[in-house]
């Protein structure tokens, strides 16, 4: 995550600890724990993205909008499986125009096209997690509904 901190140096004449402080650090150490939701290596959020130079050059996909507990910001997630091992990279290299049309499905509210797609991929290339959540997220909505206001926004607790 991207964005203004605070450092200092906090203690007394015995013990001394550098910190820093803001709400940016808070929001990159809940970002680090959604990599274990996602199952990705390293997740970037939007403002990051942002200050990234030649950012088509990376391998990087959408993985969505995300509301973390006790906050009200909403921040857009990226994922970089550049960073992955080599098998689960070029799967979802392989996969990546399949995943992002059946995001745009998901996000759309064509949930059943969108769990057919991620089903597809899932099938070929059964570890990828993204995928997964995906497809559940997408059964579920077709069974329970969304809401009228329903933006995809998804409100998730990490420590």
């Amino acid at each position: 995550h991207t964005g203004q901190v605070m450092m200092g140096i906090i203690g007394d004449g015995e013990r001394q600890d550098a910190n820093v402080i803001a709400d940016a650090v808070n929001t990159a150490s809940r970002l680090e724990g959604l990599t274990k939701a996602y199952g990705s290596t390293v997740i970037l959020s939007e403002q990051t993205m942002g200050k990234v130079a030649n950012a088509e050059q990376f391998q990087i996909r959408y993985l969505g909008k995300v509301r973390m507990v006790g906050k009200e910001e909403v921040v857009t997630v990226y994922e970089l499986y550049g960073a992955d091992e080599p098998a689960l990279r070029m799967g979802k290299q392989r996969w990546l125009p399949t995943y992002q049309q059946a995001l745009e499905d998901y996000y759309s509210m064509r949930f059943a096209e969108s769990a057919v797609a991620f089903k597809k991929i899932l099938d070929e290339f059964p570890i990828d997690r993204s995928s997964r959540r995906y497809l559940d997220l997408a059964a579920r909505h077709m069974i329970e509904g969304v809401p009228v206001d329903w933006e995809g926004i998804e409100t998730l607790q990490v420590k």
